[in-house]
């Protein structure tokens, strides 16, 4: 049976609701273009303003209740709208296993589709819009004496992330080749030029510590 997973639950396993319908849209791109008299055509101007950035997804799945009784369907119904209509939840769709969307989600009044099988719809217009990695990744750096230390972390999303990073003494990072240095502190926090891209990415820090950087998995 398709189902969705809505943070803990799945929706047949536990409900007994199979999915029926999705629909999600894909994320639209965010246009910067500045029209220039006597110029033929727009000026594009997003790789100047840092690359490609995306609108929120518009997203609808439509889950149908199809075991137990009237009434055992309509309490699952009511217990559905009190944990998920108006939170933040992450779901996990099966044609994208180990991958979540992420927004806050409304659900709807139920149909009636055959006697007494009812179906509704759980929906979200302002969905973040990439697809999230299920677990969290954490790479853990141990650096010893207060030097020039060279980080490479491998990252396998297909876009990029600015991850969380914490060090536990005094130090600083900056990535390789990017003459703008942080002061790293104990707490996780994100930079504007430590980013990780597909792939390898490189990065020195100056100090002595514990350095963790933590992110998920991203991508369209």
């Amino acid at each position: 049976m398709r189902q969705l997973k809505i943070g803990e639950y799945r929706t047949y396993d536990t409900w007994g609701l199979v999915l029926n319908h999705k629909e999600i849209s894909p994320p639209e791109i965010k246009e910067y273009t500045i029209e220039i008299p006597g110029h033929n055509g727009s000026l594009d101007l997003i790789e100047s303003m840092g690359g490609i950035r995306y609108s929120d997804r518009e997203v609808k799945f439509t889950l149908m209740g199809v075991n137990g009784t009237y009434e055992d369907r309509i309490k699952k119904y009511h217990y559905i709208v009190s944990y998920l209509h108006g939170q933040i939840r992450e779901v996990e769709e099966p044609d994208r296993p180990n991958e979540v969307l992420r927004g806050r989600w409304s659900v709807s009044e139920p149909t009636m589709v055959d006697g007494t099988i009812f179906a509704f719809n759980i929906s979200c217009k302002k969905t973040y819009p990439y697809y999230l990695s299920v677990d969290t990744k954490k790479s853990t750096h141990n650096l010893s004496g207060s030097k020039e230390h060279s980080i490479r972390i491998k990252y396998d999303g297909r876009v990029p992330v600015c991850p969380l990073v914490k060090f536990t003494g005094v130090g600083t990072i900056n990535a390789t080749g990017d003459l703008v240095k942080y002061n790293l502190t104990s707490t996780d926090t994100q930079y504007g030029h430590i980013k990780l891209d597909p792939g390898y990415n490189d990065f020195i820090i100056y100090g002595e510590g514990v350095a963790t950087f933590t992110y998920r998995n991203e991508s369209i």
